[in-house]
């Protein structure tokens, strides 16, 4: 199975994920709104060009009307899934000490802010 670093082509990306599973997690910040100078954000990562797209909410809640799929943010962590989470276990898993964005972060150890850096100290 290839692996899928790197979304060159979003759309193509997703509908090649969603003929393995019908439940997609992406870590990724949400593009701000209203839109931030690439100098004021760090995330758009200049110096180094990490980047190759950005998803806002409407983006999201776009690629799950698309593909009839339900849109849930929780906490940095967006989930496309074909069954409704409800808003009671939505809440449980945001607030939740030990919610599924809590253990999800320690098991994938989201290296976005480290990579960051070390990209930025290489250029």
């Amino acid at each position: 199975m290839k692996a899928l670093n790197i979304f060159v082509s979003p759309i193509d990306e997703i509908e090649a994920l969603l003929k393995i599973s019908k439940n997609i997690i992406f870590s990724t910040e949400l593009l701000p709104n209203p839109i931030p100078k690439p100098e004021d954000w760090w995330y758009y990562g200049l110096d180094h060009g990490q980047h190759i797209s950005f998803y806002s909410l409407n983006t999201f809640k776009f690629i799950a009307k698309k593909y009839n799929l339900n849109y849930a943010n929780l906490n940095g962590l967006h989930v496309l899934t074909q069954r409704k989470i409800s808003n009671y276990k939505l809440k449980i898993l945001k607030f939740n000490r030990f919610g599924l964005h809590k253990l999800l972060q320690k098991q994938l150890n989201s290296k976005t802010w480290q990579d960051y850096l070390k990209m930025s100290k290489n250029i």
